[in-house]
């Protein structure tokens, strides 16, 4: 961003105006300072059909306002016109410089509370250390905020006023997990300003997140998993079909599913290789890197998998060969599995919408009586596997979970399960397959001929 804000100055609308025998160059001054655009999208692979505001990463939010300069008219002989323009110049630059620093120099006490977040959000996207799906979410976060705190400035909000606000919020049916939501914003917005001195201390430090009663992920029960295996098979290899089976059989996430291309799939070693996905952020989709560092994994995948990529492979091709396309292996590659021949990759709303509708007209429910989503299918991965007695360390590296006790928290039920299967197989391992008698006695005791 630079050692200043605005990074851009400029003066318009300029005219002469003499006041007392001086002579004055009015004009309108421009600060211009540079923000994520909301409107950028990814370069798509093939052909580039973004607009020219699709394709810039950045855009300049202004401030304005009616300024003047003294006209320097004092040098006279050769070149004067030249000297006294130039002069003139730094005149005009120097007042637009001298509002700059007045700005930049604004004390906090001024600022508004949630226009400090909206910048702190923006400048995260601009550093590259957000997804600009996860700087949506957050403005969504802070959209929830006006209402209460709209004209509350930085340096005035309380741990009270969070506090009351949690309360209120929880009072009028807002869910713990989205006030849990607000609550980490604000806690991260807050030790951000606190660092960089913009507040004298930390209200977050002392107010308790809204407490959340532990839910069980709606997965699926084995039973249930094999009925929609069932489903699964039977149907044609559309792309919300094999999007699906990637989720149930291989673990992936929704936008896993719909960023895994050709390349990535290897049906001989029976993997898929998972190190991208596709985000939403501004009402689109768009190519971004994976959750984190461990969701950057190879899964293996089940036999049935394999046989729907088959499948799915097969007719991507034929839809090739109708369609008079002549494409090498290498371009077929970079085709997204569960997209077009064209190149486009299948937007994870849709694939949701489409799976809603499957588990509707089927009568899908998880393990919790809910409606089965998309990302259920995923649980359903982790459910079934633990409950059927697979070490819980495949299931997360499978999962791209960070952390081993991260699946064993998520997870609990299933291990449950997997704990009383484990009991019983036990059981016939230490019971013994005959039981004898000990002897008695009489029996112990020689026959009359020994």
């Amino acid at each position: 961003m630079g050692e200043h804000k605005y990074t851009q100055m400029r003066a318009k609308n300029r005219r002469e105006v003499t006041r007392d025998g001086v002579t004055y160059i009015r004009f309108k001054g421009v600060l211009a300072y540079p923000v994520p655009n909301p409107d950028y999208v990814e370069k798509p692979e093939g052909e580039d059909t973004r607009t020219a505001k699709q394709k810039r990463k950045v855009v300049y939010k202004e401030v304005a306002k009616q300024m003047e300069a003294v006209k320097v008219t004092t040098n006279m002989g050769r070149g004067a016109t030249d000297r006294n323009d130039q002069q003139t110049e730094a005149n005009i630059s120097a007042e637009l410089e001298k509002w700059r620093d007045e700005l930049e120099s604004k004390k906090d006490s001024d600022v508004l509370l949630l226009d400090y977040m909206r910048e702190y959000v923006d400048g995260r996207l601009a550093d590259g250390i957000i997804e600009p799906s996860t700087s949506t979410d957050y403005k969504h976060t802070i959209a929830r905020l006006e209402r209460r705190f709209k004209t509350m400035k930085l340096t005035e909000l309380t741990a009270k006023d969070v506090q009351n606000f949690q309360r209120a919020e929880l009072k009028r049916g807002v869910s713990a997990a989205t006030c849990g939501k607000v609550h980490r914003l604000l806690k991260q917005v807050l030790t951000y300003a606190y660092r960089h001195e913009d507040i004298a201390k930390n209200p977050m430090d002392i107010v308790e997140p809204p407490k959340r009663r532990k839910q069980n992920p709606n997965g699926l029960s084995i039973s249930e998993a094999q009925r929609v295996t069932g489903i699964l098979l039977d149907m044609q290899p559309t792309p919300v079909c094999t999007a699906a089976f990637m989720a149930l059989h291989g673990s992936l996430r929704v936008g896993e599913c719909c960023a895994v291309t050709w390349d990535d799939v290897n049906l001989e070693g029976k993997t898929i290789r998972v190190d991208k996905a596709i985000g939403l952020a501004n009402g689109g989709a768009f190519l971004k890197t994976t959750k984190n560092n461990a969701s950057n994994r190879v899964v293996n995948i089940t036999d049935d998998l394999v046989s729907k990529l088959s499948e799915r492979r097969d007719l991507m091709r034929k839809e090739i060969a109708d369609n008079d396309i002549l494409m090498t292996a290498e371009q077929f590659g970079k085709l997204y599995v569960c997209g077009t021949i064209y190149g486009a990759w299948l937007n994870p709303q849709i694939a949701s919408r489409k799976w809603s509708a499957i588990a509707e007209s089927h009568n899908i429910k998880g393990t919790e009586g809910k409606r089965a989503t998309f990302h259920t299918l995923r649980h359903g991965f982790a459910t079934v596997g633990i409950a059927s007695g697979i070490d819980v360390a495949t299931v997360a590296a499978q999962m791209g979970h960070s952390t081993v006790s991260q699946t064993l928290n998520t997870y609990t039920s299933a291990l449950a399960e997997s704990k009383e299967r484990a009991a019983s197989k036990m059981g016939d391992v230490l019971h013994p397959t005959e039981t004898k008698k000990p002897a008695t006695i009489h029996e112990l005791k020689p026959a009359a001929n020994e």
